[in-house]
C-alpha cells in the first residue's frame, strides 16, 4: 500500500514522457507532409540538380533511363521525401533536444547543445563533399572505364537516386568520427594517449570502413577513407582543446 502512490507517479510520469514523445513525432511527421507538398512544384528542379553530377560525366547527347513500370512514380516521391528530411533535420533535431532537455542537468546542456549543432553540421558537411568532391570524381571515372564494347552507358535513375541517397548517409556519418571521439574523452572513457596509440589500426579501420561501404573501386575508397583519416586527427585536436579548456 505504501508503494502505490510511487508506483502512480511513475507511471503518471512515464505516460506525460510518452503523450510527450508522440506530440514531437507527431510534429515532425506534420512539417514533413509540409515540406514535400511545399516542394512538389519544384520537383524537376531539384531532380537535375541532384542527377547533375551523373549527366555531366555522361557522353553527350546520353540521358539516365527508366526500366521498373512504377518507376516514374517511386522516384520522385523518393526524391521529395529525401528532400524534406534533410531540409527538416535542423526542426527534427530540436524536437528530439526539446524532449531530452529537460532531462539534463545545466552543466551537461552547457556540453549536449554543441555537440548537437556540430554533429548537424559535420554530418552536412559530409553530404556537400559527397556531392561536390567525390560524386563528379566517381562518375568520372566510371563512364570512362566503361568497355569500349558497351554500346551505350546509360544508367537509371532509380539506381542513381539509391546509390546516392546511401552515399550521402555513409558520408554523413563518417564525418561524426570527430564528435564520436570528443564524446568518448569527454566521459573519460579512452584518453587522448590512447587515442593516439590507436592511430595505426584507425588508419586500417578507415580503409576497411571505405572498402566495405563505398564501390568497389580504389578511388572511391580513396574519397572515403582521407577524410576519415584527417577527421580522426581532428577529434585528436578537439580532445586536445576539450583538455586544454578543463585545465
Amino acid at each position: 500500500m505504501n508503494n502505490q502512490p510511487e508506483d502512480q507517479k511513475k507511471y503518471s510520469s512515464l505516460t506525460g514522457h510518452l503523450i510527450e514523445l508522440r506530440s514531437r513525432l507527431i510534429k515532425v511527421i506534420l512539417v514533413l507532409i509540409f515540406l514535400v507538398i511545399i516542394l512538389t512544384p519544384f520537383l524537376q528542379e531539384i531532380i537535375t540538380y541532384i542527377t547533375h553530377p551523373m549527366l555531366a560525366s555522361l557522353p553527350e547527347g546520353n540521358k539516365m533511363s527508366i526500366t521498373g513500370v512504377l518507376e516514374g512514380i517511386i522516384v520522385p516521391l523518393k526524391v521529395l521525401l529525401a528532400t524534406a528530411f534533410i531540409i527538416s533535420l535542423p526542426f527534427t533535431l530540436y524536437q528530439a533536444w526539446a524532449f531530452i532537455a529537460p532531462g539534463l542537468y545545466s552543466k551537461e546542456k552547457k556540453v549536449a547543445l554543441p555537440i548537437l549543432l556540430s554533429s548537424l553540421l559535420l554530418f552536412f558537411l559530409g553530404m556537400a563533399f559527397c556531392y561536390f568532391i567525390f560524386f563528379p570524381a566517381l562518375f568520372t571515372v566510371a563512364a570512362t572505364f566503361t568497355p569500349k564494347d558497351v554500346a551505350y552507358y546509360i544508367p537509371t535513375i532509380n539506381n542513381y537516386i539509391s546509390f546516392i541517397l546511401t552515399m550521402f548517409i555513409v558520408f554523413g556519418l563518417a564525418f561524426q568520427v570527430p564528435i564520436v571521439m570528443f564524446v568518448l574523452n569527454k566521459m573519460g572513457a579512452i584518453s587522448i594517449q590512447q587515442f593516439k596509440s590507436f592511430r595505426g589500426y584507425a588508419i586500417i579501420a578507415a580503409f576497411a570502413i571505405a572498402a566495405i561501404t563505398t564501390p568497389p573501386d580504389i578511388i572511391s575508397q580513396f574519397f572515403l577513407a582521407i577524410p576519415l583519416v584527417v577527421l580522426y586527427e581532428l577529434g585528436l585536436i578537439a580532445c586536445h582543446l576539450n583538455k586544454n579548456n578543463n585545465n
